[in-house]
C-alpha cells in the first residue's frame, strides 16, 4: 500500500454541519442583529437591548482578561449566565429557551432589571446636556413665534453650551457603561476616577468608535425618519 493511499485511509473524516447548524448560525448573524435593531424603535423593549448589551459587554470584557492569562480583581465575579457565544436578547441559550421556561423567564427579568438600571444611569448622565438642549429648543420655538424678540440669542447660547458640554460627557459615557456593567453595581458608572483612567488608556482608537457609532446608526435613523 503506498504511502498517500495510508495517508488518506488514516485522514480523519471531514465533519460537516448539518442543515440545522447552518441556519442557527445564519440566524445568529442576520436575524438577531435584526430583531435587536427593531427592539431599540420602541422605549420598552429598547430595556431588554440595553440589559443585553450590559451583559455581553461584560461576558466580552472578562473572556478577553482571561484569554490573556491576566486575573480578574475581586470585585469582578464570573457570569453566571452563559458565555459571550451564546449570550441572546433574552436568554443565555436561544435553542433551549422555550424548552425550559423557568430560565426564560429569569433570564427575562434579569435583562429588564439591568436594562432599567442602565436607562436610569444613562438618563442621569445625559440629562445635563439634554435639559439644555430642551430648553434651546422652547427658546427658539419662542423666538420664531414672536417674530424676535430681545431675549432671542438665550436660544443659541443655551444649545450652544448644551452641545460643548455633551462634547465633554460623551467622552466618558460609553466606557462608564462598560465600567458599569462589568462590576454590575451602580456605584460602578460613577466611579470617576476609573472611567477616565479607561478613556486615557483607550487613547485615539475612541474616535474610530465614534465614527464607526455614527455611520452605525445612520440605517436607525433613516428607518425612523423615511416613514
Amino acid at each position: 500500500m503506498s504511502q498517500r493511499t495510508t495517508e488518506f485511509l488514516t485522514k480523519p473524516p471531514i465533519q460537516r454541519k448539518s442543515l440545522a447548524q447552518l441556519t442557527g448560525r445564519v440566524a445568529k448573524r442576520v436575524l438577531y442583529p435584526l430583531i435587536g435593531s427593531l427592539m431599540c424603535l420602541t422605549p420598552v423593549t429598547a430595556v431588554l437591548v440595553l440589559g443585553w448589551l450590559s451583559q455581553y459587554c461584560r461576558q466580552r470584557v472578562i473572556q478577553a482578561v482571561l484569554n490573556r492569562g491576566l486575573e480578574l480583581i475581586e470585585d469582578v465575579k464570573l457570569p453566571s449566565h452563559g458565555s459571550s457565544k451564546n449570550a441572546t436578547l433574552i436568554a443565555g441559550n436561544a435553542a433551549s429557551t422555550f424548552r425550559r421556561w423557568p430560565r426564560f423567564l429569569s433570564h427575562l427579568k434579569r435583562n429588564t432589571l439591568i436594562g432599567l438600571r442602565t436607562y436610569s444611569v444613562l438618563f442621569v448622565s445625559t440629562s445635563p446636556f439634554v435639559l439644555l438642549w430642551l430648553f434651546s429648543w422652547w427658546a427658539g420655538w419662542e423666538n420664531s413665534f414672536n417674530k424676535g424678540y430681545e431675549q432671542a440669542w438665550v436660544g443659541p447660547v443655551t444649545g450652544i453650551v448644551g452641545t460643548v458640554l455633551a462634547l465633554y460627557l460623551l467622552n466618558f459615557i460609553p466606557f462608564a457603561f462598560v465600567h458599569g456593567a462589568l462590576f454590575d453595581t451602580w456605584r460602578s458608572y460613577f466611579d470617576i476616577r476609573a472611567v477616565a483612567q479607561i478613556r486615557r488608556a483607550a487613547g485615539w482608537r475612541f474616535v474610530g468608535l465614534v465614527f464607526l457609532t455614527v455611520i452605525l446608526s445612520l440605517p436607525m435613523f433613516a428607518a425612523k425618519t423615511l416613514p
